[in-house]
């Protein structure tokens, strides 16, 4: 099924505009330490979250960000850096889903995404884009990585030729 015209209204970004190896920059977050705590007390309360103390006297000899926090910042960076600019029919997953380093509190995280695969028989309307994703901290290390598929329109679908 394709979507109506008006739903691709806000779209610029079509499969065809998929190249491998094209990088995407995501923008950045700042990781506050209110926030991460919040979060965890709420989601994920392992006391290396939550508790300053504990979290000196855990292996990472301070705060860390709860794994389900970054990725949570990973999917707003992905968000607004650019999939609402993407005519997605629908995400596949993610894969290999990696918590390479520590996120404290203070850290800018940076993210980025590279076309890694290009699939165009999915559907007569849609490819199959596979994008490696990285999260970055303010030192360049990665602090997450992973990969996701995603089913996109072509733009004759969308009626733009």
């Amino acid at each position: 099924m394709v979507p109506a015209d008006d739903q691709f209204a806000s779209k610029s970004i079509f499969f065809e505009d998929f190249a491998l190896g094209d990088v995407h920059d995501l923008g950045s977050y700042v990781m506050e330490i209110d926030e991460m705590v919040g979060f965890a007390l709420q989601f994920d309360p392992h006391p290396l979250h939550v508790d300053e103390e504990a979290g000196r006297k855990s292996f990472f000899g301070g705060l860390v960000a709860s794994g389900v926090h970054t990725l949570g910042v990973y999917s707003r960076l992905m968000y607004d850096g650019l999939m609402r600019h993407v005519a997605m029919a629908a995400g596949r997953g993610l894969d290999e889903v990696r918590l390479r380093a520590p996120v404290r509190p203070g850290d800018v995280i940076s993210g980025r995404a590279r076309v890694g695969a290009v699939d165009d028989a999915r559907r007569p309307e849609q490819g199959l884009v596979t994008l490696e994703c990285e999260l970055r901290n303010q030192e360049d290390t990665v602090v997450l990585s992973l990969s996701t598929q995603i089913q996109v329109y072509r733009r004759a679908a969308a009626g733009r030729v």
